[in-house]
């Protein structure tokens, strides 16, 4: 607001370096936002409350979509509590002092029917995950109709972007789990 040439309607130029650019102060007893951002029909996209919660437009799903959006640099040299980083590769939360990195999940479901298995042997299957690694963590959702006692059922990253689910009867007798679908969440750190 300085009359400094801009390509902007309004420009606002601090002027002095310890002091904030620009300040909003609310009205003794306000209930209506302090700020808003609307489009040219007049459709709130974003605002700030009158008691500083920040609401952010609904995403869209086109490029420049999302309503928040992080640039990948380089994580604070200390910590900070409750600060939200992105690196580029993954992004990391802290609490106190211990910056914890935020998992990856990737999912996918497959329809599984194992073969009668006989008595203290195995059966695998597999499902496709796109994204899965060797090594990644797999956690498995297994459908009640398909579980038998005197049996289990595990699941690991068997190659790229295959998960292996394998059932194991260690019963005396052969068990036929019953068809079903199967989840399988692989874990990316």
């Amino acid at each position: 607001v300085d009359g400094a040439a801009s390509d902007a309607s309004l420009n606002v130029i601090g002027t002095t370096v310890g002091a904030p650019v620009l300040t909003v102060t609310a009205a003794t007893g306000q209930t209506g936002n302090l700020q808003e951002w609307k489009n040219s029909g007049g459709t709130v996209l974003s605002s700030v409350s009158s008691t500083g919660t920040i609401n952010l437009k609904a995403g869209a799903d086109a490029a420049n979509g999302a309503p928040l959006k992080f640039t990948s640099g380089t994580n604070l040299t200390t910590p900070e509590d409750g600060a939200v980083e992105y690196d580029g590769t993954d992004f990391f939360v802290t609490n106190n002092t211990a910056r914890y990195t935020l998992a990856k999940t990737l999912t996918g479901t497959g329809t599984l029917d194992f073969p009668s298995t006989s008595a203290q042997n195995s059966s695998d299957l597999t499902i496709s995950v796109t994204g899965a690694a060797v090594g990644d963590v797999v956690a498995l959702g297994i459908p009640n109709a398909s579980t038998n006692n005197h049996s289990t059922f595990t699941a690991w990253v068997s190659a790229a972007d295959n998960v292996t689910v394998r059932f194991n009867n260690y019963s005396a007798a052969a068990i036929d789990p019953a068809s079903d679908t199967f989840r399988v969440s692989v874990i990316k750190y």
